[in-house]
């Protein structure tokens, strides 16, 4: 039943919003699909994904062109306000999210397949009524469903023991957004022997860089997509130590959170509080988009299910999560209700309209109340871990 209900909430929303990156990199892809041109691509300063994006995109557009009918190619010169004027928007819209649909819904699949009984059930209706994940994908149109299906296949082929195939769907969810390499280091960690850590890695590796070649002599490929703004974004908290030195805050808790995980137990919990840890470091302590909360609400559900104990903390981050939203940018981090009132996308930041340049103090309050949230749920889940080891070895 939480299929249909989800998918009849999905279906009613895709067609009326269109957020602007959605707009650029549509017709960002069309450009690749018919010139074939990887270089075309990286010249393009809104050429910030790897090639594997391009080249899946692009082969779904070739698919559904033919449904879009001959007025797709002109409507994409169109200016915003025109393209929203046309009678075929709808249409579009809907089959061209089709499948940031079918892959976040199958992200839901998978992360509930990872669990039994109840908790499966509790997993999937979760997935399918998450307003976060709706908003992501389905509103904002987030390109970042593509590489979390991978991300969270790689994390259940882990639990099942099966560490090629997880380093394979890893390598893959890099290949499409280079953030799930930050996640390299703890599938290679778990592997028992050494000869299996080597094989993981030279499978991550390899899939990963192996998808990366065919743009690595296109400089836009590094300034963009390697070196790019988004990546800069974890450098952004760092303490002086004076000179030209510092330390990078994320940097420190990453390299922490492996160490911790390098000492105990490879057990699967362990791995997905290490995971936790690495993610969650990212919007505590991160000039984060928005949009990438959609990386942590697999550890977010699998949290609220694991860990019994769960709380006012889970209920505190979503809070923050949605409190930004609000006191953010509408036009850039709500959409636009393009097809049913295009002055939606003009509506520019409220917020910052009614308190001035005080609106990046409260954003900076939100963010210290969210990372006291992601603290705590780190703690707790920790705590877990403790006692359910203390209780086995009684």
């Amino acid at each position: 039943m939480w299929f249909w209900v989800g998918l009849f909430i999905r279906l009613l929303i895709v067609p009326f919003f269109m957020n602007w990156d959605f707009w650029a990199n549509t017709r960002l892809v069309a450009e690749f699909v018919q010139s074939g041109s990887l270089a075309q691509v990286y010249a393009n300063p809104l050429g910030t994904f790897p090639p594997l994006l391009f080249w899946t995109l692009g082969g779904y557009f070739k698919l559904v062109w033919g449904m879009l009918g001959s007025g797709f190619g002109e409507w994409l010169g169109y200016k915003e306000l025109s393209a929203l004027s046309s009678v075929n928007i709808f249409r579009y819209m809907l089959v061209l999210k089709v499948i940031y649909l079918a892959a976040e819904m199958g992200a839901g699949y998978v992360l509930a397949l990872m669990f039994s009984g109840k908790e499966r059930a509790l997993v999937w209706r979760w997935w399918m009524l998450s307003p976060v994940v709706i908003y992501a994908v389905e509103m904002f149109t987030n390109i970042d469903a593509l590489p979390l299906v991978f991300m969270v296949l790689s994390l259940y082929w882990l639990k099942k023991e099966k560490g090629v195939k997880a380093s394979v769907a890893m390598g893959l969810a890099a290949a499409y957004k280079m953030f799930p390499v930050l996640l390299f280091p703890l599938v290679v960690m778990q592997a028992r022997g050494v000869k299996e850590k080597l094989v993981r890695a030279a499978v991550m590796v390899g899939v990963f860089v192996g998808t990366q070649v065919p743009a690595w002599g296109l400089s836009g490929y590094w300034s963009q997509v390697v070196f790019g703004d988004s990546g800069q974004a974890l450098w952004s908290a760092r303490v002086s130590l004076g000179g030209e030195r510092a330390i990078y805050v994320y940097l420190l808790v990453y390299v922490v959170v492996l160490f911790w995980y390098g000492q105990g137990k490879k057990t699967f919990e362990r791995l997905m509080l290490a995971g936790f840890g690495v993610m969650g470091g990212i919007f505590a302590f991160s000039v984060f988009h928005l949009q990438w909360f959609l990386w942590l609400v697999p550890w977010l559900m699998f949290y609220g299910v694991g860990v019994k104990q769960a709380g006012w903390e889970l209920w505190l981050a979503n809070g923050m999560f949605w409190a930004m939203v609000a006191a953010s940018a509408v036009s850039l981090n709500l959409g636009m209700l393009g097809p049913g009132e295009p002055t939606f996308w003009y509506l520019e930041w409220p917020v910052r309209g009614l308190v001035g340049e005080r609106v990046f103090w409260l954003l900076g309050i939100l963010q210290t109340c969210l990372a006291a949230a992601l603290a705590g749920m780190g703690y707790k889940w920790w705590r877990v871990i403790g006692t359910r080891r203390m209780d086995a070895q009684a």
